[in-house]
């Protein structure tokens, strides 16, 4: 009876931290880039693997743990080596199912780039950024 009761209370202990954490299969599938923060956690598409330097692409970000209301307000990349972002400022639309979609992303050059998305909700923002290395 001491063992059930020891595993009834490791349950009720570790539920809550099962719950809590974002799994990747809730997160889009695994072909795609997680983009984590302290007060959410985004996955975009289509995955660095399939960007080309120098052509045009659209990303798709999906809000896979947020606080409520959280939005996406902003997203951009740049070359933290070079100082420098992209020659153009993508367009952001909110999707009809709740994802968002940048249009006109263009990365001009190989090399370490990073994804920055501001996020926002009505008592806090964060800005996120994950890094993607481009090959030529």
């Amino acid at each position: 009876m001491t063992g059930n009761i020891a595993k009834a209370i490791c349950f009720v202990a570790v539920t809550p931290f099962l719950s809590a954490a974002p799994a990747f299969a809730d997160c889009g599938d695994e072909t795609g880039l997680l983009i984590k923060g302290d007060t959410a956690v985004l996955h975009a598409t289509p995955p660095p693997s399939a960007l080309e330097v120098g052509e045009p692409f659209a990303l798709t970000l999906e809000i896979c743990e947020a606080a409520a209301g959280m939005e996406v307000i902003r997203l951009n990349a740049r070359m933290p080596a070079h100082g420098h972002g992209m020659n153009y400022e993508p367009e952001l639309s909110r999707l009809d199912d709740g994802r968002y979609l940048a249009e006109g992303m263009l990365l001009h050059m190989p090399g370490e780039w990073e994804f920055v998305v501001d996020v926002r909700s009505s008592d806090q923002s964060e800005r996120l950024t994950a890094a993607v290395d481009l090959k030529p």
